[in-house]
């Protein structure tokens, strides 16, 4: 379920579709807009593969249920209504901002899938710039960085590492989520999909990939919690003001990361960029404790990936 833009929507479609998706459903969260994506880029094999859904008020009248007011509860209800009707063996549920990532084409990793298992989540790596990246470049960052593994690692390293920054930042050290997406079995014994696991009755059923062995272990979920800084600004700014949240919950370190993103960016772009750069850009002495730790990465995005097909 996406509001986002032509380009980044058409990104999301192309990479899913070059890595073997049997069928992407992209619910459009934009009432009054319409259709934001144009699908004219594709062949018409590739459209067959796609189905666009958008949630406007007839949609909802159709699910049975008013549009929820808050972000998290629309997922929840579109998440669960795709996943009564879906088709397809596994159904992974992800954001526009977001790309698994395998050395090995994904319908082969999931046949290592036990059989017990109804749930695969997988591991998240957040979008960093290095010295000499692009900030206004879509995707120009050349690292991704890794949840530390424990929060009492971060509690202790989390201060030479990122100072202040550190008091916005989540449980484990990046500023998105911690908890990855999860892929589930349609036939297995998941009854309901949250935001980043599924639950059979008040159970959470999802198993983290390393547990899974290889070579789940090394399918990362790379995140782009920023794609570039004025996507960011745009991002924050439709999140709600500094003063207020609309439209989605959010934790404690999201509400004082879009206060402190919207009054700087009140201020004006330069103050915004100065924000920007001290969340997302690191320096050298940052990359190198991150890479002491295990956590820093270089993954090819958009040039990796093969289809069982490939």
């Amino acid at each position: 379920m996406a509001n986002e833009d032509n380009k980044i929507l058409q990104t999301f479609l192309d990479y899913y579709l070059r890595i073997g998706a049997t069928e992407i459903a992209l619910f459009v969260d934009r009432a009054e807009d319409g259709m934001p994506v144009s699908l004219e880029h594709f062949n018409a094999q590739q459209r067959d593969r796609i189905l666009l859904t958008y949630c406007d008020d007839g949609y909802w009248r159709a699910v049975g249920t008013p549009r929820p007011t808050m972000l998290e509860d629309r997922q929840r209800a579109v998440f669960n209504a795709y996943f009564k009707q879906c088709k397809q063996d596994w159904l992974l549920v992800c954001d526009a901002d977001e790309f698994l990532v395998s050395p090995e084409p994904l319908a082969e990793v999931l046949e290592h899938v036990p059989d017990d298992v109804a749930s695969v989540t997988f591991p998240p790596i957040e979008a960093i710039w290095g010295p000499g990246d692009d900030i206004d470049k879509a995707y120009g960052n050349s690292w991704f960085r890794a949840p530390f593994s424990d929060a009492a690692t971060w509690a202790r390293e989390g201060r030479s590492l990122y100072g202040l920054e550190r008091l916005v930042m989540s449980r484990r050290g990046t500023l998105g989520h911690d908890d990855g997406k999860s892929m589930t079995r349609t036939n297995g014994a998941a009854t309901r999909l949250d935001l980043h696991w599924a639950v059979a009755g008040r159970t959470q059923v999802s198993v983290p990939s390393a547990q899974c062995g290889a070579p789940l272990a090394s399918v990362r979920l790379v995140h782009f919690d920023a794609i570039d800084f004025a996507r960011w600004r745009k991002k924050f700014r439709r999140r709600g003001g500094w003063r207020g949240a609309n439209g989605g919950r959010g934790s404690r370190r999201r509400i004082r990361q879009r206060r402190i993103a919207n009054f700087a960016n009140w201020l004006g772009p330069n103050a915004g960029r100065i924000v920007f750069r001290r969340f997302y850009c690191l320096t050298e002495r940052q990359l190198a404790l991150l890479h002491k730790h295990g956590l820093l990465h270089q993954v090819q995005v958009f040039g990796a990936g093969r289809s069982r097909q490939d």
